[in-house]
């Protein structure tokens, strides 16, 4: 039999009446390299094989950002003095507006979103270092439109889901398609597969570490979100150096998919739960706790 008949064997016992959850590990391992542009496979396959700790990928990029605009607003403070800033100040906004929905960018601004990107960067090259090693507004002043653009890029401060259990399933059926491991879009294989990745994706991603920067990082939880499936971003920081830590949380993937369905009693379940102890799916097709020996 060649590896590729093996997979294709694989994903089809994954949707027959018997489950092998460690097929699932394969599939991804191996479409991961053959994920025909889905940046959500070949995320999830990474995860499987890099699972302690993340540096690169779209998950970690999208918590990097937002973190680390977090971390700046609670630093600027409600009233922002544009003459102490904090020296990532220009850097994080930049990075913050590409975060921005194209129609929150115009509605906000009343401006196209290359006009606003325009208009924040020539802001942003106003400002320079400060003898406190903070940043400051060196050159000129800032004008009505730039305070426009500028209140919009401060303001959007949401985490958002990098991708969802529907994503997930669109994107596998896709790969596993063009990988010729099924025939035709797989239609028939949604309703049973949905849940299955997504647990999946859920065991993949928990209790793994996110680098934000040097000696700054972020800890992945699954979970459950407005009693749904889910997995949690969190993090520490201190807003002021030295002062208080702040604690922040995000769900970084969504499922849509009820938790008291898909967990058995080992897990506890509700409207906003977040699990520490190791999971897996279980023989009967169900999230549970990972039971380890003592040691």
């Amino acid at each position: 039999m060649s590896r590729h008949d093996e997979i294709r064997s694989r994903l089809l016992r994954l949707v027959g009446p018997q489950l092998h959850a460690v097929d699932l590990t394969h599939l991804f391992l191996w479409l991961r390299e053959r994920a025909f542009g889905s940046a959500a496979i070949r995320e999830i396959g990474d995860f499987v094989a890099h699972a302690d700790e993340r540096e690169k990928g779209p998950v970690t990029t999208e918590l990097r950002d937002f973190f680390l605009h977090a971390r700046l607003m609670h630093r600027l403070g409600p009233n922002i003095d544009l003459l102490s800033v904090p020296a990532d100040f220009a850097a994080v906004l930049s990075r913050n507006f590409d975060r921005l929905p194209r129609e929150v960018t115009s509605r906000e601004t009343g401006m196209k979103p290359k006009e606003a990107r325009r208009i924040l960067d020539a802001l942003l090259s106003k400002f320079g270092p400060a003898p406190d090693g903070g940043a400051t507004l060196v050159h000129g002043s800032v004008m009505p439109p730039e305070i426009g653009v500028l209140q919009c890029v401060l303001r959007y401060y949401n985490a958002r889901a990098v991708f969802t259990a529907d994503h997930v399933t669109r994107d596998f059926l896709m790969a596993a398609q063009k990988n010729k491991l099924i025939e035709g879009r797989g239609d028939q294989f949604k309703e049973k597969l949905k849940p299955l990745l997504a647990m999946f994706t859920l065991q993949a991603m928990h209790r793994t570490t996110i680098l934000l920067e040097r000696q700054w990082r972020a800890t992945l939880n699954a979970g459950t979100h407005q009693g749904e499936l889910a997995v949690f971003a969190s993090t520490v920081f201190e807003a002021q150096r030295p002062g208080p830590r702040h604690g922040i949380q995000a769900p970084i993937f969504t499922t849509g998919i009820p938790a008291r369905e898909w967990c058995d009693a080992a897990l506890d379940v509700g409207e906003y739960v977040v699990w520490d102890k190791p999971i897996e799916i279980g023989p009967k097709g169900k999230l549970t706790a990972l039971i380890l020996p003592e040691t």
